[in-house]
């Protein structure tokens, strides 16, 4: 089993960090969205893939350091990767969300906090060891285009 080291506990805080930024920018556009009257769950899918975009340039960026590799090929596929995954779990918030407002009869926006991390963290998951993983897909294409 691989040791997590200081630049995995490193990588990890970072991520966390642009994770919470992130989460603002979702947040605050939802809470914005939802004030003007847009319905709740457009409001969710809105606010969720601005807060990707956002999220995903931070990451490349801060977290996985890969400043130099701006190539448009492997960006557009980096960031084809990063937002099929966030579909998926764009998919499973708005569910989830579904279920505690809809169902549960829960506060919305509390809701959405709540559900915002059981998120950050299937994301972290799914970039790390999918998206911006050394010795992937990804990193082939740096070879190649090298």
């Amino acid at each position: 089993m691989k040791r997590i080291g200081t630049k995995g506990i490193l990588q990890f805080f970072k991520y966390g960090l642009m994770g919470s930024i992130s989460v603002a920018v979702n947040l605050a556009m939802f809470y914005i969205l939802l004030l003007i009257g847009v319905n709740y769950l457009l409001s969710n899918v809105v606010s969720y893939f601005v807060a990707t975009l956002v999220f995903f340039l931070l990451n490349k960026i801060y977290v996985y350091q890969q400043r130099d590799n701006i190539r448009l090929r492997l960006l557009f596929k980096e960031f084809s990767l990063f937002f099929a995954t966030r579909i998926g779990t764009t998919v499973i918030e708005s569910l989830l969300l579904f279920i505690c407002v809809d169902i549960f009869k829960l506060h919305v926006f509390y809701s959405k906090i709540g559900i915002s991390v059981v998120i950050i963290i299937l994301n972290y998951i799914l970039s790390t060891f999918f998206v911006f993983r050394q010795g992937g897909a990804v990193d082939d294409d740096k070879q190649r285009y090298s």
